[in-house]
């Protein structure tokens, strides 16, 4: 991507919010001062018409999602490769990781505040492995110079949402955090590192055993213009409105990559218009979903952790997340494949 790209992407980004933050009279410094920390708790409380609500959302989707899967799911042929040996490194990590994360033992916690990094890396291993096992693609074993790339986008991507966490404050880190802020920044970026990878490569593994539709037309080339001011507005009134629209925090970004994306002639997540498109889309929200309840699961009894405080919703948990924030998780998905294309344009990732 060239530089002026680059930099019309990271302005339609991060110029909105920090407008609507002037807008809105809040001061700029804390919003503008790197390492953005995650470590002020936001408004909770328990809304229980608004949880029935969305756990309903949420329910729905779900059931929209399994119609799918079901539909697809290939019930043929298994195997056509034999496991790669290197795939076994990634199960060795977890079962090795997870004990020394979740361990109360004092001897272990100088090793707990690097330990994320290790245990996810197992995670993606193990399914790049297991997609690799069952005839699928596998950017670790086929293309690791994009897999790098992802590493790298994925530390950048994930301290973005950070920046936007801070208008909202809807997570927050708890446990053994450096005050020093390289240290925080060195041992942040290598866990951020690790989501792109994550959902890609679960991606690809969901792939392997489903059919998924090929071709399809090209979007509309008019989809761009309205897709990039809906983001726009969406991240200008985020600062303004932050308890109200915090769900804006994944929606908004989505919607300014996507719309510069198709603005530009660039591949998007709206490739193969119709039929693949939405076969694309599903596969890679249920992706994102999955790597969730791993996210969530390992989270829950680590020592040093994030929390939630979302307004509203702060009952009816399953580990630290409320219920209907697993929702969030499907446009979450659709993000990190729009990035992914973003950072590999002609990759066909």
């Amino acid at each position: 991507m060239t530089s002026l790209r680059l930099l019309l992407f990271a302005a339609g980004l991060f110029l909105p919010p920090l407008a609507g933050a002037w807008l809105a009279g809040l001061p700029l410094g804390p919003h503008l001062r790197f390492p953005w920390r995650s470590l002020v708790a936001g408004p909770g409380g328990c809304s229980w018409l608004l949880l029935t609500g969305l756990t309903l959302v949420l329910l729905a989707l779900l059931l929209l999602l399994f119609v799918w899967l079901r539909r697809h799911l290939h019930r043929g042929a298994g195997t056509v490769r034999a496991f790669p040996g290197w795939g076994w490194a990634g199960p060795a990590l977890i079962l090795l990781a997870w004990p020394i994360s979740w361990s109360a033992t004092p001897a272990l916690a100088p090793l707990q505040p690097w330990i994320f990094t290790p245990l996810w890396l197992g995670y993606i291993v193990t399914v790049n492995g297991l997609a690799w096992w069952r005839g699928g693609r596998s950017l670790l074993r086929q293309r690791p110079a994009d897999a790098l790339l992802l590493f790298l986008g994925s530390a950048l991507f994930w301290w973005y949402f950070e920046f936007l966490n801070g208008f909202v404050h809807n997570w927050r880190y708890v446990g053994a955090l450096p005050a020093d802020d390289l240290a925080y920044t060195l041992r942040a970026s290598l866990a951020f590192s690790t989501v792109l990878p994550a959902v890609i490569g679960t991606r690809d593994l969901l792939a392997s055993l489903l059919r998924l539709e090929q071709g399809g037309d090209t979007p509309p080339a008019w989809c761009g213009g309205p897709l990039l001011a809906a983001g726009l507005l969406g991240l200008l009134l985020l600062p303004i409105l932050p308890h109200t629209l915090y769900p804006l925090l994944w929606l908004a970004p989505l919607a300014v990559i996507t719309g510069l994306q198709r603005l530009q002639g660039l591949p998007s997540i709206l490739d193969g218009w119709g039929p693949r498109c939405r076969d694309e889309a599903f596969c890679i929200a249920l992706a994102a979903l999955c790597c969730g309840l791993f996210w969530e699961l390992w989270n829950w009894q680590a020592r040093i952790k994030w929390l939630y405080t979302v307004p509203g919703l702060d009952c009816l948990h399953l580990f630290e997340m409320p219920l209907p924030g697993y929702a969030g998780y499907l446009p979450f998905g659709l993000e990190c494949l729009a990035v992914a294309r973003l950072l590999r344009p002609r990759a066909g990732i």
